[in-house]
């Protein structure tokens, strides 16, 4: 194993160029893997902040309800009101 680790740095120590180009390409693949992990963590994040917000807006569209109920409730007495007379 050491002696193919060897045999390869004396090929890139020949080729300056191919060592260089290897080892951009190793960075470049750690940088997209890192990359990704980030993406992932960024997605999962805003599932969840999602779902908060829509726990909210379920709440205020109950609410909305709720007191669109009372509104036509209070009105309906209202025009009751208004026959009797």
């Amino acid at each position: 194993m050491i002696q193919k680790s060897i045999t390869v740095f004396k090929e890139f120590s020949k080729n300056p160029v191919v060592a260089m180009l290897f080892i951009a390409l190793v960075a470049v693949g750690y940088l997209y893997w890192d990359v990704q992990g980030a993406y992932e963590t960024q997605i999962e994040e805003q599932r969840q902040t999602i779902k908060e917000i829509k726990k909210e807006a379920n709440k205020c569209r109950d609410r909305y309800e709720d007191h669109l109920r009372s509104c036509e409730n209070s009105y309906d007495m209202g025009q009751r009101r208004g026959k009797k007379r």
